[in-house]
């Protein structure tokens, strides 16, 4: 009896398995006979673009030429020949850098080294003479940490009052504040400072 209800129920699967095989290759045939046609439409007409002013002239894009993108980014790198520091500003595309070409901001930027070009990001680097001015000692003075800015003639000058108590630090870091200690670049400012915080 076992048998017999495992049999049918298998011919009853098998039966609508067929079925659906039947009514795939059919729908197929139908979709393969049918005539899909494109059709392309072409204007006469003077293509425009909502954002630009009437009598400018619209640009053609060349696929193939790398243009500074309206979103790009140039990275600003000064080498300095004194301390041989490097500094790096990010800003973005200036307006007169829009839609030129590598070749036209070697011309714009001509004091400049284009080290990469891309629609993106444009690294442009300059040699400095002279030091890069972010060279800073922290000292104790009246028992908090001041900042102080190395200048062109290695002079000290105050930068920052820093409000932090030297009492609350280790003693290894009050010896270290005390005698001065030597930093380069405001990043590295920055996280000590963080750091005695």
């Amino acid at each position: 009896m076992k048998s017999k209800i495992v049999v049918g129920t298998l011919f009853i699967l098998i039966f609508f398995l067929c079925i659906g095989i039947g009514f795939y290759i059919t729908r197929l045939n139908q979709l393969s006979n049918t005539n899909i046609k494109q059709t392309t439409e072409i204007s006469d007409g003077k293509v425009t673009d909502e954002c630009t002013k009437e009598g400018e002239e619209l640009l053609q894009a060349n696929s193939t030429e790398k243009k500074v993108s309206p979103k790009a980014v140039f990275v600003i790198k000064r080498i300095y020949d004194e301390c041989g520091h490097t500094t790096k500003n990010y800003l973005t595309a200036p307006d007169d850098a829009i839609n030129k070409t590598e070749k036209e901001i070697k011309e714009i930027y001509k004091d400049w080294e284009i080290e990469s070009f891309t629609n993106n990001e444009i690294v442009m680097t300059k040699h400095e003479n002279g030091s890069c001015f972010e060279h800073y000692v922290l000292r104790d003075e009246d028992g908090q940490i001041v900042v102080y800015r190395i200048d062109e003639e290695n002079q000290e000058k105050i930068y920052e009052r820093t409000g932090i108590l030297t009492k609350y630090l280790p003693q290894t870091d009050k010896i270290q504040i005390q005698n001065g200690i030597f930093v380069n670049g405001k990043d590295a400012l920055n996280r000590l400072l963080e750091d005695y915080e």
